[in-house]
């Protein structure tokens, strides 16, 4: 008995305690699965009911840094207006980063994936519009017919000749040649395309008349509209039926009987008088005064009123 080490005596377990240590072992793995099935669960219900996907979702989660494209755009795009107002639209998107510019000619964005695609919907959205309305003999009077490529690369314009309606043709073939350039420059083709053009062909001869291509022609196509909305924002000429206002600042003008300085002053107008014309003869605008009382002035003291004001 003195060499019994009661230190040393482990008691042995009963059936019981060993049951309870192995329902003890599933515990945590069970756990561990009735989350993972609620997590399932959960994912399940928000995909059916917000059409969320799995995939979506995790990359969302997992892919924090989406990649990025550079956008370098030719500033000569910006002469036509639509291609202006996308761009502007570009720069106002909050993920949308716009470079430094190292090259006065041209304007660079940093793009994510998913803002390319939607620019390049709009752009293809834009283009198609466009060409749908040449259709329309009422608005193009000199345009026979229309073709092009699905990829905006080859597009024909065939025109009746006419000395006064060439320009238009040259002006709609510019439109629809940035138009063009600027999808182009979106697309996420693996080969872009290495030329873009515009034929403006004769429909009495198919002779070609005009033939504007990407890039050689870029800076030609803007000129043309450059001209054009130059033309379009130059000062108008008030005609019969439009509204005036007096523009003398602080000073007064003066309303005659007759188109000259020679004829007799029958009313003094202040500055901001709305006059209605009703007859233009040279410089001078016969008008009808607030009052009813009619009248010559000056075209150079009055401002054509827009006619949505």
């Amino acid at each position: 008995m003195d060499d019994f080490n009661e230190s040393s005596y482990q008691p042995r377990h009963s059936r019981t305690e060993k049951k309870e240590k192995e329902g003890k072992k599933w515990i945590l793995p069970l756990s561990i699965l009735l989350i993972l099935v609620i997590i399932i669960g959960v994912f399940w219900y928000l995909g059916n009911r917000y059409q969320i996907s799995l995939s979506g979702l995790l990359s969302s989660v997992f892919d924090s840094e989406e990649e990025m494209y550079q956008l370098t755009i030719p500033e000569a795009l910006l002469s036509l207006e639509l291609v202006e107002d996308l761009v502007t639209n570009t720069i106002n998107r909050e993920d949308i980063e716009m470079l430094e510019q190292e090259d006065e000619n041209t304007i660079s964005y940093l793009i994510p994936t998913n803002a390319k695609s939607e620019l390049i919907a709009e752009a293809d959205k834009l283009l198609e519009e466009r060409l749908s309305t040449l259709h329309d003999p009422s608005l193009r009077p000199f345009l026979v017919d229309l073709g092009y490529d699905g990829e905006y690369a080859d597009i024909l314009l065939v025109i009746d000749q006419d000395e006064e309606q060439d320009d238009q043709a040259l002006i709609t073939a510019s439109e629809l040649f940035l138009l063009a350039v600027y999808y182009h420059l979106l697309s996420p083709a693996d080969e872009p395309v290495s030329e873009i053009s515009v034929t403006i062909e004769d429909h009495q001869t198919g002779y070609i008349l005009d033939q504007i291509t990407y890039p050689d022609d870029l800076n030609r196509a803007a000129t043309v509209l450059k001209n054009l909305r130059e033309l379009a924002d130059g000062p108008k000429t008030p005609q019969a039926g439009d509204r005036v206002v007096v523009a003398t600042g602080t000073d007064n003008l003066n309303l005659r009987s007759g188109p000259e300085i020679t004829y007799l002053i029958i009313d003094i107008l202040t500055s901001g008088t709305i006059l209605e014309v009703t007859n233009v003869e040279g410089a001078w605008l016969e008008v009808i005064t607030p009052q009813g009382r009619e009248g010559w002035v000056h075209g150079d003291f009055v401002e054509l009123i827009a006619e949505d004001n």
